[in-house]
């Protein structure tokens, strides 16, 4: 599909939006189309304090709301950040271009050492498509990065925004413009958007979102900045990579980083006719270049189901055997929406090890349509998807062994979900040492008029440490509930 900048039916915001990678857009979907799927599987009740479950010291009895005064607020993004947690996002509200974040402490309290009693507002350009924060990364040295979408400065242009702060919550001065804060035309189309952002070992940031080329394609876009905020013009062309994806419409919404220096995005490549939505991953050199040994001239892309017309990926993580795991929005054969998960092993073929030799998985919740924000891997292989389920929704999670088969000493026969408030979405999540999770999003009233960042904290197991960048055997002996169906 192609657009001029002066009259654009697609930005690479809406693209994000359509493909269902913002877990608010499952909350506006009618509530006959979100019935229990059939044939749904029974579950066994879970276990106290078991895999999976809510641990009660965490906040209040395992959650933690906070709203920001006079902004309907949720969290997009989530990073560990010393001893403690810090999340970043915008308003539930469209169009908001303000950054904000907030700084916990291991136990769910705000860091009243960071900005102001724990809390941090950074003020962009309003302008339509701006977002505000969208990701988060944490350097060695605890300084902040933050990306999102915010207004150029000039009529209705928007661009990768950017803003990285001190370890107390102060705005870096050595970075950008001298204030902290920059925002980057991406494309020739003045209409980019940054969806998340990871930092390199040796300082550099590389971001990524949606962007048009300049033939008005919608694409994956990645930028990579020198550590001072400069783009790195040994990146792509001048420190921008722009990938089209051949058939239709694409953005990415996630990015993991490989030891090697490549770069893997995920996001939805949509394409036209019949083709539906897919799963898509790109793999980029450490030049910015497509890498050809990796799926079809570095892109890879899958389904649930032929033509679906819901999918996408909206997280990745990269494993130490270099096999790549996605997991966003599926489609079931019953049209719903699903957490779905897709692994490539390291030549961008599909792994035939996982999901029953497909290499794709399918979960359904017994609350209805859901949709999975975010991906974790344990030490031991095991996985962790987080996203949101059901109507009014509320925080989901599964929990699945290495091959993707559900872990049924996780949850309930390997799913969880927890209400907090009206309505809820986790769209981030973090792995900790003996594998608890702590995952961030939203809590809002049935209108999203109104909200505060959403935080909740799972056990993991206590008899063993799990690091995410470790290697281990499989865990065994593990006491598990009989799970029916």
């Amino acid at each position: 599909m192609t657009a001029t900048p002066a009259n654009r039916p697609w930005s690479p915001r809406s693209c994000l939006l359509t493909a269902g990678l913002s877990a608010l857009a499952l909350l506006t979907t009618a509530a006959g189309a979100v019935a229990t799927p059939a044939g749904a599987p029974p579950v066994a009740p879970p276990r106290a304090n078991g895999l999976g479950q809510l641990d009660p010291r965490f906040g209040a009895n395992g959650t933690v709301v906070t709203p920001f005064p006079d902004l309907a607020s949720g969290a997009s993004a989530l990073a560990v950040h010393g001893d403690g947690f810090v999340a970043a996002g915008g308003s539930l509200q469209n169009e908001s271009p303000d950054f904000l974040l907030a700084r916990y402490r291991a136990d769910g309290r705000l860091d009243r050492r960071f900005g102001t009693g724990g809390q941090v507002v950074t003020p962009f350009s309003a302008v339509a498509g701006a977002a505000g924060a969208e990701g988060v990364a944490v350097q060695r040295d605890r300084r902040i990065v933050a990306v999102g979408t915010a207004g150029l400065g000039t009529g209705s242009d928007i661009g990768f925004a950017f803003a990285r702060y001190r370890p107390d919550g102060r705005l870096d001065r050595s970075f950008g413009g001298g204030d902290g804060t920059a925002v980057l035309p991406v494309g020739p189309a003045g209409d980019a958007g940054a969806a998340d952002v990871a930092v390199q070992r040796d300082g550099r940031i590389v971001a990524v979102g949606g962007a048009n080329d300049a033939a008005g394609n919608a694409v994956f876009a990645a930028v990579r900045l020198l550590p001072d905020g400069r783009p790195d013009t040994s990146f792509g062309d001048g420190g921008t990579a722009l990938v089209l994806i051949p058939g239709g419409d694409a953005a990415a919404s996630a990015v993991a980083l490989q030891p090697d220096g490549k770069v893997v995005l995920a996001g939805t490549a949509i394409g036209p006719g019949l083709t539906g939505q897919q799963l898509a991953a790109v793999r980029l050199t450490d030049r910015g270049v497509p890498d050809s040994t990796f799926g079809e001239d570095g892109i890879a892309v899958a389904q649930n189901q032929p033509e679906q017309s819901k999918g996408g990926a909206q997280d990745v993580v990269v494993g130490r055997d270099s096999r790549i795991l996605l997991a966003g929005l599926g489609q079931n054969a019953a049209g719903q929406g699903a957490f779905t998960l897709a692994r490539f092993l390291p030549d961008g073929s599909p792994d035939p090890s996982f999901g029953g030799g497909t290499g794709l998985v399918l979960t359904d919740f017994p609350e209805g349509e859901s949709l999975a924000a975010s991906v974790l891997l344990r030490g031991d292989g095991r996985v962790v998807a987080v996203g949101s389920a059901g109507f009014p929704s509320r925080f989901a999670l599964a929990g699945y062994l290495a091959d993707g088969t559900l872990d049924p000493a996780f949850g309930s026969c390997g799913r969880t979900t927890t209400a907090i408030g009206e309505g809820s979405a986790a769209t981030a999540a973090v792995l900790l040492d003996r594998g608890a999770v702590v995952a961030a999003g939203s809590s809002f009233d049935n209108t999203q008029t109104t909200g505060g960042f959403a935080l909740a904290r799972y056990h993991g197991d206590p008899r063993r440490p799990q690091r995410p960048a470790e290697a281990a055997a499989p865990v065994t002996g593990l006491a598990a509930p009989v799970c029916l169906g």
